[in-house]
Order: structure tokens, then C-alpha cells, then sequence
């Protein structure tokens, strides 16, 4: 079976990893898989992140550049020849199946000349925090998904998907790949945030609240480790604050030691997928404290057990949690044990398996 999946780009982020890890397992089945970067004009894959045995693509436009001094007809010409490319890649390949990682990466002319290729849109929380479309986005998104079987991360989003869309879509969750051989005893005094600096994280409203922990338990260090747009804000308030514990780091590789370090995984994001840091933090034994934001959290933290979901955009809940795990080690140290164990629900033999019997049943109701 010849699979084929498509991206915007590479990077670091979560979908780049589990879609990693998504696309090994198949090739360590025996699946043919290929992988196709459309929107990156030279596709070389970060090391080690991909298996050698998955076969990588590229569209090179960079041919183009010259006729971007001439407007129409440089646009022109880069509609037609990537269409083209793409139609020539698509009979070279002659996939069984296209898993597109995010809506709209095929043209629809394209997608109207292969129709009878099997397709499935992931969706990866793109719509979680959207409540409504308008009348001609939910007309375009809803024809375009005729072409694709749609799966979910959560069953919360695919319930949303549906709403939005009017189209059945799976929930199929994202697996846990992390296999750590130690684990956090929760003791140290330091809680950690692992993210991109964003407004979806909601990192610069929540700071404003910390001193809600600070004044009580000012020897306890808030760790932020990342980077992106809201990296200057975060700093401002800080400062403006007085927030002495609070330690903004730059984005480490070496995630497993800032969750061996840890004792408390905070999220306080505005709209999740299927958080992967909630997978690896529960992974190292490190409890989880997380807004019941749309729509990944509250369907993998179990609340009062192994983590606690908080209200929805409520800071203060979240920092009387925080406060009650740093005066009740006890509690912390029993959640973070049962949430490596818990999150073990999720392995990566079971969830594969649940992909792999839906590839092979669309390839048989197509013959």
C-alpha cells in the first residue's frame, strides 16, 4: 500500500512530530510512504526526525522567481505549474491513499482530477476555536470535504467538525510515543510551561496572574521554555510585575530534562489539537494542570486523577490548583505516578492499528 502525506512545512512543532512518528511506524510496517512538503520550495526534513525508508518530494518554484517583476503573468504561471507538478507527481506516485495534515493543501482542480483517490484530512485542531464559519468558507470547506474522509483528534472536535462542516469525521486520537526509562518524583520546586510564545497559548494574560503563587510560595520557580511572537510581552510583564520567579528559557531539544526537572505541567491555552506536551509530560510522571479549552485536554487528562482541568479561561482556578499541588505533595507525587501509567492508554501499537484498519478498509470498499 503506497500512502502519501502532505504538509505546509517543517519544523519543530507537534504536528511535525506525531506525523513524524505516524508516518515511521507505517514505513517499519512495510507501507510504501511518501511525503510531500507543497508549500516549501526545497523539502529537506529535520535529522532524525524521519525514517530513511520514507521517500521525500519536493515542487521546486524557485524557477519562477524571476517573473515576480512581472505580476500576472509570474502568478499565472506559478497557478499552472504547480498544479501541473503536482498531477505529474500524483501518476508517478499513483498513491492509494493522500493524508493531508491540514485543510486546503491541494488545489481543487487537482483534487477533482484524481477524485478517485482515496483521501483523508487530519485535522489537528484547526477549527477549535472557531465557533462559527462564514456562509462561504462552510460552503467551500463543505464541498471540498466530499473529497476526504475526515478524523479528528478528539471525539469533542470531531463532533465540532461535523457541526461546522456537515460531514461525518472519525476521532482517531494521537498516540504515545514517548518511552522515557526515568520519570519525575515531582520534588523539585519548579513548574514548567513548554510552548510556542503565541496568543493561542495565552502565556501573556496568564503571567499577569502568577503573583497569585509567587506571594504564597516564593521559593517555587515558574519555568517558560519556548520562543515566538509574544516572547517580548512575556518579558514586559515580568518586569512590570515584579515576577522574580518566573524564568522565560530558549527552546530546548532536550525536552526530557526539563520534564525530569519538573513537578508541574501547566496549560493555559486558548484552543488545543491534541496537546503533545500533555502526552510527554504525563509520559515523564509530571501531573498536568490545563484549561478545558476545545478540545484536547479534558480527553486525556483525567481530572482529579492524574491532573486537574481547570476552567475555561480562568486563571485563578488555575493558580488555586497550582497552589494546592505545592502544598499537598503527597497528592502531587500520587497524581504524577498514575499519569504515567494512565496516558499508556494511548500506546502507539493500539492507536496505529485503529489507522492502519481504516486504510485497509477504504482500499477495500474502493475495490
Amino acid at each position: 500500500m503506497k500512502i502519501l502525506y502532505l504538509q505546509n512545512k517543517f519544523g519543530q512543532g507537534g504536528i511535525n512530530k506525531i506525523t513524524s512518528v505516524k508516518e515511521n511506524y507505517f514505513a517499519d510496517k512495510g507501507l510504501e510512504v511518501h511525503h510531500l512538503n507543497v508549500l516549501d520550495e526545497v523539502c529537506v526534513p529535520p535529522e532524525g526526525m524521519y525514517s530513511d525508508k520514507i521517500v521525500f518530494h519536493t515542487i521546486e518554484m524557485s524557477q519562477l522567481k524571476k517573473l515576480i517583476s512581472i505580476p500576472v503573468i509570474g502568478r499565472l504561471l506559478r497557478f499552472i505549474y504547480f498544479r501541473l507538478r503536482l498531477l505529474r507527481l500524483y501518476r508517478e506516485i499513483r498513491p492509494d491513499i493522500i493524508v493531508s495534515t491540514m485543510p486546503r493543501l491541494e488545489p481543487m482542480s487537482v483534487v477533482w482530477l484524481t477524485k478517485k483517490t482515496i483521501r483523508i484530512q487530519e485535522f489537528h485542531g484547526w477549527y477549535n476555536g472557531t465557533e462559527s464559519l462564514s456562509r462561504s468558507e462552510e460552503k467551500e470547506m463543505s464541498n471540498r470535504m466530499k473529497y476526504y474522509h475526515m478524523v479528528a483528534l478528539t471525539q469533542r472536535e470531531a463532533n465540532h467538525i461535523e457541526q461546522l462542516l456537515h460531514h461525518k469525521c472519525l476521532n482517531i486520537p494521537n498516540a504515545t510515543f514517548v518511552r522515557p526509562t526515568r520519570y519525575s518524583d515531582c520534588s523539585n520546586k519548579r513548574i514548567l510551561i513548554l510552548a510556542r510564545f503565541s496568543p493561542q497559548k495565552n502565556l501573556v494574560g496568564f503571567l499577569r496572574h502568577w503573583r497569585g503563587v509567587q506571594d504564597k510560595h516564593p521559593d517555587w520557580e515558574l519555568r517558560l521554555v519556548g520562543d515566538g511572537p509574544d516572547k517580548e510581552k512575556m518579558i514586559e510583564v515580568k518586569e512590570e510585575l515584579g515576577l522574580e520567579s518566573v524564568h522565560i528559557m530558549p527552546y530546548s531539544l532536550n525536552v526530557g530534562k526539563e520534564y525530569l526537572n519538573a513537578s508541574m505541567f501547566l496549560l493555559p491555552s486558548n484552543h488545543e489539537g491534541w496537546p503533545l506536551v500533555i502526552i510527554e509530560s504525563m509520559a515523564y510522571g509530571v501531573p498536568v494542570i490545563a484549561y478545558d479549552c476545545p478540545c484536547g485536554p479534558s480527553e486525556i487528562i483525567q481530572n482529579g486523577v492524574d491532573g486537574f482541568i481547570t476552567k475555561y479561561k480562568d486563571p485563578q482556578d488555575m493558580i488555586e490548583k497550582v497552589n494546592y499541588l505545592i502544598e499537598h505533595p503527597d497528592v502531587r507525587k500520587e497524581m504524577g505516578k498514575k499519569a504515567s501509567v494512565n496516558i499508556q492508554r494511548f500506546n502507539i501499537d493500539d492507536i496505529m492499528d485503529r489507522w492502519l484498519k481504516l486504510f485497509n478498509q477504504l482500499v477495500a470498499e474502493k475495490r
